[in-house]
Parts: C-alpha cells; sequence; structure tokens
C-alpha cells in the first residue's frame, strides 16, 4: 500500500458501492434489493459479532478500491486450537483492475489478523491458483459427490432439527478427528454464523428454511436445499454406521420434500463412502500459514465455503 491508501470497515455508503459491484458476481439469481437485504442482515446479526465484517483498501477520497468479507474463525491445526482468518468475496471494481489493489488488500489484512492472534487463513478461489499463490497460500484438494437420491438409504433413528438446535449439532460435529490436518472447528459460533448465512439466502429466494439438519444417537448432520435443484449435504460426522445411514436417510426425505433429484457432498473423513468422487474444480480450497508454512492437507465441507 502507498501513503494515500489505507484500510477500513465500510460505512454505509462505500457498502452500498461494494454491493452494487458485487451483485452480479454473488447474489446467487437475486435482484439487488434482495442481496443487498440479505448482506446487510448477516452483518447486523448476533452470530456475526466480533466475527464477520468487511474490509476495503480507499484512497485518500475514500473511494473503495477493493474488498473483501473476513471471518474470524477457530480452527485446528496440527493437533492444536488456532485463531484463522476466512477471506471471501475478494472484489475489484472492473475500471481498477491490474493496479495490485487486491493484493494490497489481501496482505494488509492478513497482517492485521497475524497481530491479532489468527495463525492461519483459508479462502475458496474461483479465479484459479495462480494469483493467490503468490500471496502465500496453497492449495488444498477437496473431493466432491453427486448421489441420486434414490440411491441413499432408508433408514430409522434420527430426527430433523431447525436453528434453535444448532448447538448441539455443532458439540457432536466438533468430535470429528482431524489429526494433523488443518480444519475449522465446529464451536457453536461458527456453527451459527455459517449457517445462518446460509439460511438468509435461501429466505430471500422465497424458500422457507425447513429443517437444516438432523440429529442421531451418535452423530449430526447439516444442510441446505433448494426445491427442484439439489440439495447440499454441509456436514456430516457420525461414529457408526447406524447413525451414518439415518443421517443420510433424513438428508433423503428433505431432499424429496424439496423434490430435488440429487444430494451433493463434499467428501470428508467420517462421512458416508460414497462412489463416483472428483477433485473439486471450482472455489479452489486455499490455506496459508501467518508466519510459517501452511497446512498441505485440510479436512473441509460445504459449511466452510464462503
Amino acid at each position: 500500500m502507498d501513503d494515500n491508501t489505507h484500510i477500513v470497515t465500510p460505512d454505509e455508503g462505500q457498502l452500498a458501492r461494494i454491493l452494487e459491484g458485487t451483485v452480479h458476481e454473488w447474489a446467487g439469481g437475486l435482484d439487488f434489493p434482495r442481496y443487498a437485504q440479505v448482506q446487510r442482515a448477516v452483518l447486523g446479526s448476533p452470530e456475526s459479532a466480533g466475527r464477520f465484517r468487511f474490509r476495503a483498501l480507499v484512497d485518500e477520497r475514500r473511494q473503495v478500491l477493493c474488498s473483501l468479507k473476513a471471518y474470524r474463525l477457530a480452527a485446528l491445526w496440527g493437533g492444536r486450537a488456532i485463531p484463522a482468518l476466512g477471506i471471501g468475496a475478494v472484489y475489484t471494481p472492473p475500471a481498477l483492475r491490474g493496479r495490485g489493489f487486491a493484493s494490497a488488500l489481501v496482505r494488509a489484512v492478513l497482517d492485521e489478523e497475524r497481530q491479532g492472534g489468527a495463525r492461519a487463513a483459508l479462502l475458496f478461489s474461483d479465479i484459479g491458483a495462480a494469483f493467490y499463490r503468490r500471496l502465500g497460500f496453497a492449495r488444498v484438494p477437496t473431493s466432491v459427490v453427486d448421489v441420486p437420491v434414490g440411491a441413499l438409504p432408508e433408514a430409522p433413528g434420527a430426527r430433523d432439527i431447525g436453528f434453535a438446535e444448532l448447538d448441539q449439532a455443532a458439540q457432536v460435529l466438533a468430535a470429528r478427528p482431524v489429526g494433523d490436518a488443518f480444519a475449522v472447528a465446529r464451536t457453536v459460533p461458527t456453527v451459527r454464523l455459517l449457517v445462518a448465512r446460509l439460511s438468509r439466502t435461501i429466505e430471500a429466494h422465497g424458500v422457507p428454511t425447513g429443517p437444516v439438519g438432523a440429529l442421531a444417537p451418535r452423530g449430526a448432520a447439516l444442510w441446505v436445499g433448494f426445491p427442484g435443484r439439489g440439495l447440499t449435504l454441509l456436514d456430516l460426522y457420525a461414529e457408526d454406521d447406524a447413525s451414518r445411514a439415518a443421517l443420510l436417510a433424513r438428508a433423503r426425505a428433505a431432499a424429496e420434500r424439496l423434490q430435488c433429484a440429487k444430494v451433493s457432498a463434499w467428501t470428508v473423513a467420517g462421512a458416508a463412502p460414497f462412489e463416483g468422487t472428483r477433485t473439486r474444480k471450482t472455489a479452489v480450497a486455499m490455506i496459508a500459514g501467518i508466519g510459517a508454512d501452511g497446512p498441505r492437507r485440510a479436512l473441509l465441507t460445504g459449511l466452510d465455503h464462503f
């Protein structure tokens, strides 16, 4: 950064310009009023307090040169708990691209979060890996699978849950062993933030949220679905085959209610042993150690995709 630029949390006018610029990138089919309403609702929610904010690079006239979303996360890495940074929605207005503003902003945010104690950073790149590799990030593989609804089991033993029971689901998901891999910790605040963000987006499409997951005696699952388009299994952890089958049965029932033909999932340790997995080609997962070498192995699920 030069002396004429600095980092800010956008004010209302700056945020409006950021949202006007990003609506065509990340609105997911929402018109601008509904997209802006969702973003402001998430920013103002109790789940976001101290955990989620926009950061922007501005010039001396307070013009926004580049912006991003910053998530303060708890993470596990090498068998220990660490503070981590999640980066999303890095955006430079088209007329200002190619001048190094995005690099400057990402580096500045990494630096300020390192000073605040963060030891790793996670993002999902839609522009390939090369740009973020120059900033110290390394690609980590993630696998995905699409399963026809009819291929999922029908088994008893699990019950649907709503937002009010996310705390219980988070506690179960937190039990997944991760070894020396990097993983976003399933703390109650983090799970509430990530699910609330997705739920508000669904509601903005006019779709009632319905159950957000299921609990089994020894497992939990979270999902999000759109009628006719598909259900995404955000996370699933089960300690035994019976609990896994019961959770997948509830996901199947949710998909059938929404008239979805398939269930999609990122495959991680402890999830169902689906066939036909493939390496994820879009939203490339990348991780950097802040001030140290980054991890080369990670356990990430769809819940972590911000």
